[in-house]
C-alpha cells in the first residue's frame, strides 16, 4: 500500500439489546456502490476529530445516537492537565478504491470504535439493519471484516461489557467506572 494516498476513515460497531429476548444486536447498514452491508462509518471530515466523525456518520446512516465503549488504551498519568478522548479500538490499514472523496485507489487508515446504542436520532440515510450473532455468522452480504469477532457478543455478553447502567446513565461515566449495553 505504499504510495497510496492515505485517508482518515473511522468505523463504528454499534451494539444494542434486543427488546424481546435481550439478545446483543449489531447494527448495519447497506452500502449502495460496494453492494453490502457494513458497520457504520466514512470518512473523516476537515476539522473534525476521529470521535465526531464516528458519532456523526452513526447518526446521519444508523440513526441513532450511541456512547463509545473504553478501549484498552493506558490511562493518562496522574495530574496530567488534559482530558482523554475517546480512543478507538484498532487502526487498520486497508487498501480502498476510487471513491466520493478520492477519484483513484488510494489506502484508508481506518479507526474502529465499538459503541453502545442509547437512542433513535431521526430517520437513517441508508437501509438498517440489526442482528444477532448467529444471524451475522450466515448473512449474504456481510463482508467478513464486518462479522464482529465472536467473542465480543458470545454470551455471556457482559465478558465484554462489564458493570450494570441504565439507559438513563448512560451519559459520560466517571472516571474508571465500565458502561454495558442495555
Amino acid at each position: 500500500m505504499a504510495g497510496l494516498v492515505p485517508e482518515l476513515t473511522v468505523t463504528n460497531f454499534v451494539f444494542r439489546r434486543s427488546g424481546g429476548n435481550g439478545r446483543l444486536l449489531t447494527g448495519l447498514i447497506w452500502h449502495a456502490r460496494l453492494g453490502g452491508w457494513l458497520p457504520r462509518g466514512g470518512h473523516v471530515e476537515p476539522g473534525e476529530t476521529l470521535d465526531r466523525a464516528a458519532q456523526r456518520e452513526t447518526e446521519e446512516e444508523l440513526g441513532c445516537r450511541t456512547r463509545f465503549l473504553p478501549s484498552a488504551a493506558l490511562p493518562l498519568p496522574a495530574g496530567f492537565p488534559h482530558q482523554p478522548g475517546a480512543a478507538p479500538w484498532w487502526v487498520i490499514e486497508m487498501s480502498a478504491t476510487a471513491d466520493s472523496h478520492t477519484p483513484a485507489r488510494h489506502r484508508h487508515q481506518d479507526h474502529v470504535f465499538v459503541s453502545c446504542w442509547l437512542e433513535d436520532a431521526g430517520q437513517p440515510e441508508t437501509d438498517v439493519t440489526w442482528l444477532s450473532e448467529p444471524e451475522t455468522a450466515s448473512f449474504a452480504g456481510l463482508s467478513q471484516d464486518s462479522r464482529p469477532p465472536e467473542e465480543w457478543v458470545a454470551p455471556p455478553a457482559d465478558r465484554l461489557l462489564p458493570g450494570a447502567m441504565s439507559a438513563a446513565s448512560l451519559l459520560p461515566a466517571p472516571s474508571g467506572q465500565t458502561s454495558r449495553c442495555v
